[in-house]
């Protein structure tokens, strides 16, 4: 048979499951694009508003201590505050904005320490005044680090990644399975009659009870063969 010198990646069925992947894996893929953009946005507002909420719970908390020079109850509340794991380090300077009045730090072990107030890196920053009597008496400085939110985004990424190879895993298989059963063994099968015809057999019997263009295309071949054996008739008669 001719069709079967057709190369595998040549066959329709090859190119239909590749369009079909291909569309499947675009759209999944701009969907996971932009609700990884959005989570993005949202952690990273959230860390924004953590800072800034604790920043601004630590300036009413610290005014009396601060006042008092009660170091003591300063370092109980910066560890208080550090309970939340993303908070990676919290300064307080006194009224001049230099002097280091108390710092702690999360250490690689997750730990807090103190800080000589040095922090470097990747934090999402948030800095309050504290005030008594609307006079400035120091500052507090709250870092928080996105690095448990970059884990979340890269495990959400890594996710969709899964998710479209496996979809499209099974997409190949389900489209194998279909279009051999729906589409290409009937037009093998229409292919072999009319190969048969061509070599001068004219009683191939093909199915022309589906109602597609598949039937349509049977009903066609059939009406060919008719047609081809009332020609010969003819021929033969006119001898």
């Amino acid at each position: 048979m001719a069709t079967t010198k057709i190369a595998w990646y040549r066959t329709i069925r090859i190119k239909l499951i590749a369009v079909i992947i291909l569309v499947t894996s675009t759209i999944l893929g701009m969907t996971g694009y932009l609700a990884y953009r959005y989570i993005d946005q949202r952690e990273y507002a959230q860390l924004s508003e953590l800072a800034e909420v604790s920043a601004m719970r630590l300036a009413h908390h610290l005014v009396i201590p601060m006042w008092n020079l009660d170091r003591e109850q300063v370092s109980d509340l910066l560890a208080a505050e550090m309970q939340e794991r993303r908070v990676a380090a919290i300064v307080i300077r006194d009224e001049d904005s230099s002097t280091l009045f108390a710092a702690k730090e999360r250490a690689r072990d997750g730990s807090v320490v103190e800080s000589i107030g040095s922090v470097a890196g990747d934090f999402v920053v948030a800095d309050m005044k504290v005030l008594r009597n609307d006079e400035e008496i120091g500052t507090v400085s709250v870092f928080v680090t996105p690095r448990f939110t970059d884990l979340e985004l890269q495990n959400f990424g890594q996710g969709v990644v899964v998710t479209v190879v496996v979809l499209n895993i099974l997409i190949f298989l389900v489209m194998m399975m279909m279009l051999g059963r729906l589409l290409i063994n009937p037009i093998m099968m229409l292919a072999a009659g009319a190969e048969r015809i061509s070599t001068g057999d004219l009683n191939q019997k093909f199915d022309t009870t589906r109602r597609d263009e598949l039937g349509y295309l049977a009903t066609t071949f059939s009406k060919m063969q008719s047609s081809l054996r009332l020609a010969i008739r003819r021929l033969t008669k006119g001898r």
